[in-house]
């Protein structure tokens, strides 16, 4: 099977910026991982997007974020009126997802990969302090030809697959170890292969056939009388 990875990326608003989440999404796929994203891949009925977030990474084995301006600072000002009051002039930030997103990611172990645009602002999750190298790239899909990106890539990819085939070994382990008497339908359903699945159907659907004919013919002897 396909290990699942969460795709932590902003709505886009700029044809460049589809285009580039786009090749990154065929680029998981080419390395045999399958992206999930909100709001591209996956939609939920209800309102509470953190639990939704949460719900999503829970399938997955690693999260890829994609940070690229949302916002854009043309003149500002940084804690105004304090001693540290600070001139902000043409800073790019982005969505504050890609802030969220990770954090969550994190707690829930994932393997997380970095890819900003280059000229975002290296604030909070994307500053170079933390367990992962933040790929600052242009938003052009060539970048995935580069030989940096597709080494860090690659490192990121193994520590997915890892803990892909360890959560694995766990699901296997957990049915193994299920007390026959307390096992529900629903839980036996689930720890049959398609394979098994359909034999049990077709078993009981040959046992009601026999069952039938073999009242069938009873219900003729006893027609017919001693």
């Amino acid at each position: 099977m396909t290990p699942n990875v969460f795709l932590s990326v902003g709505t886009t608003f700029l044809p460049e910026q589809e285009r580039f989440v786009e090749a990154i999404e065929q680029y998981l796929r080419d390395n045999s991982l399958a992206p999930g994203a909100m709001n591209r891949t996956d939609y939920w009925a209800t309102g509470h997007p953190l639990k939704n977030v949460t719900d999503l990474m829970k399938q997955c084995s690693g999260t890829v974020v994609i940070a690229f301006e949302r916002k854009y600072i043309h003149d500002g000002t940084e804690k105004r009126g304090s001693p540290d009051e600070r001139s902000i002039a043409s800073e790019k930030v982005p969505t504050v997802w890609n802030h969220i997103e990770p954090v969550q990611a994190y707690m829930l172990g994932h393997p997380v990969l970095m890819i900003a645009e280059r000229d975002l602002h290296p604030e909070g999750i994307l500053e170079d302090k933390y367990e992962w190298q933040v790929q600052r790239v242009s938003v052009d899909p060539t970048v995935l030809n580069d030989r940096q990106f597709r080494g860090v890539f690659l490192d990121w990819k193994k520590q997915v697959d890892k803990r892909y085939e360890a959560e694995q070994g766990r699901d296997d382990e957990s049915v193994s170890k299920l007390d026959p008497s307390s096992v529900t339908i629903g839980q036996l359903i689930q720890s049959l292969t398609a394979g098994q699945l359909w034999g049990i159907v077709a078993a009981i659907c040959t046992a009601a056939s026999a069952i039938a004919a073999t009242a069938y013919t009873l219900g003729g002897l006893f027609a017919g009388g001693p």
